[in-house]
């Protein structure tokens, strides 16, 4: 009788955790002030932002639990753009002509609260590793966007006229004074962004056994499952629009995330 009302498991465990991300715009639809049949968009390159978590986790039955969690995460990528001249009289290459770069790194901050179903799979012979994956949903709540190092470089041709094109010069039209978002430098974006989305959730990790206690690591995938872009105020910000020659396309979210913590 004793040992069949023995509970090796915990009724309730709590855990922190700390990590990094890595965020992947997925374009849905294309808005330009320049020709989108010549898109060269790029918000590929690479950047980090950083994530933390507070969370709950509850047996439920066998080896599934429930977690639910409050997560405060930074995501940030880069994006750059190229204007073309078109094939024309005033173009003699006959070919499409790169003249104006813009870029820019855009910054937002999120409260996360991820409902998971977990499983924990118990290794036989390791009995202090315990490997888990888990799948779930979250409302994400946007904070805060910015739009930080905002740089349009431009080129003239040397001759004028349209006559020849080549030996350009770059003339920085904008962005020598947008360094910092935040001060009166740099844009507040959260009025161009959807306050309120939705995503799914898996990921992976494995605890390791610390007397009572655990340590975690822990890899997951976010995806957003709506459009980021508040799409009534894409065309409000005017600076941005007709200084800079920016539209918002219409995207969504993909993260990546790792993450250390304890339980």
């Amino acid at each position: 009788y004793l040992s069949r009302t023995y509970r090796k498991k915990p009724l309730i465990s709590v855990y922190a955790n700390l990590g990094t991300n890595y965020t992947l715009i997925n374009v849905l639809q294309n808005y330009n002030t320049d020709n989108n049949n010549k898109t060269a968009e790029n918000y590929k390159q690479f950047t980090l932002g950083f994530n933390g978590a507070l969370g709950l986790e509850v047996p439920i039955w066998r080896d599934f639990t429930l977690a639910v969690e409050g997560n405060f995460s930074m995501r940030s990528y880069l994006y750059s753009d190229t204007m073309f001249l078109s094939a024309n009289l005033s173009n003699p290459r006959q070919a499409d002509y790169q003249y104006s770069i813009l870029q820019f790194n855009e910054r937002q901050s999120y409260i996360d609260i991820p409902v998971m179903l977990r499983y924990e799979y118990y290794l036989k012979k390791y009995k202090k590793i315990i490997p888990y994956a888990y799948i779930g949903a979250a409302p994400n709540f946007l904070l805060g966007a910015g739009l930080a190092n905002i740089q349009r470089n431009t080129s003239r041709e040397t001759l004028g006229g349209g006559s020849n094109v080549g030996g350009e010069i770059k003339i920085p039209i904008a962005g020598s004074k947008l360094n910092k978002y935040g001060e009166e430098k740099g844009f507040d974006a959260l009025s161009l962004r959807r306050s309120i989305n939705v995503s799914g959730i898996a990921g992976i990790g494995t605890k390791f056994r610390i007397g009572r206690d655990f340590l975690i690591v822990e890899a997951r995938y976010n995806r957003m499952l709506l459009n980021s872009v508040n799409m009534e105020n894409r065309y409000s910000n005017r600076e941005l629009v007709y200084q800079y020659g920016y539209v918002d396309n219409d995207f969504r979210i993909d993260n990546f995330s790792l993450s250390v913590g304890f339980e």
